[in-house]
């Protein structure tokens, strides 16, 4: 399992709304070296989603990584969370668990404190030397919950897992000789660096327009349901309506999905 945060591109301010992809699960030493570790290396072991989990991943890796994607243009990063069992919603409400206990933790850190957090070192490329981040002045991290039975507004369910998993099959189908669960986590992180370098503004900016255009107007016609077929939205359409919009608009808000 993955726990992933992606947002709208600003490609203006350079943020291609790929937040981040991280394994699910605990981390282990590998006792020998094999094909994948060396003796001694750190590495993560797959496993579930848990409220723990989740509230400990989104501070140490969401949270992080959308202060650095973000932070130096937002005045606000919202990150909304569906209600799934594993991150404290199910048949509970996850405003009443997991969020609260998120957002009483966001609103008593400083800025200096959200700063080091935006300079953290990136688990996607540790090695990799990253510019400083300089947070705007009086940026705060709120937290809010998808609305019940609406996987259509998140954007990872609208379309960009599966962007992302095309990716991965295809790999699959040239790599066949090859198995096992590093090589499958080893494949998705390889395949999710590739698409944040060359298709997630491009693949964002389209599922954006689709919610904004497309599956927006079908909940408000539908009384807030979700009964209703998601509509083809035009590309060229939409191309200029929000065009012009991103290219204008101050971004002073960060709207994030995680799933």
């Amino acid at each position: 399992m993955f726990y992933g945060a992606v947002s709208r591109p600003v490609p203006q301010c350079n943020a291609s709304g790929a937040i981040g992809l991280w394994l699910v699960g605990s981390e282990k030493v590998a006792g020998r070296s094999s094909k994948y570790h060396d003796k001694g290396d750190k590495f993560t072991v797959p496993g579930t989603m848990n409220e723990e989990k989740f509230v400990e991943m989104t501070k140490t890796k969401v949270v992080p990584a959308a202060l650095r994607a973000l932070g130096s243009f937002a005045r606000e990063i919202r990150i909304q969370a569906d209600n799934a069992g594993g991150h404290g919603g199910g048949r509970g409400n996850i405003n009443e668990t997991s969020l609260r206990r998120l957002s009483v933790w966001a609103k008593s850190l400083s800025h200096a404190e959200l700063e080091e957090m935006a300079n953290r070192p990136t688990d996607d490329e540790p090695n990799v030397p990253q510019p400083p981040v300089r947070l705007r002045p009086g940026i705060c991290v709120t937290f809010c919950s998808q609305p019940a039975r609406s996987p259509d507004l998140n954007m990872l369910d609208l379309g960009i897992w599966w962007s992302i998993g095309a990716g991965v099959t295809e790999m699959r189908q040239r790599r066949k000789d090859e198995s096992g669960a590093d090589f499958l986590v080893g494949m998705v992180r390889e395949q999710w660096l590739r698409w944040r370098r060359d298709l997630a503004t491009e693949k964002l900016q389209k599922v954006h327009e689709v919610l904004a255009h497309g599956v927006f107007p079908q909940v408000r016609l539908n009384n807030g349901g979700n009964k209703f077929k998601i509509p083809h939205v035009s590309r060229e359409r939409t191309a200029c309506e929000i065009g012009n919009t991103v290219t204008t608009a101050r971004p002073e808000a960060s709207s994030m999905d995680t799933r």
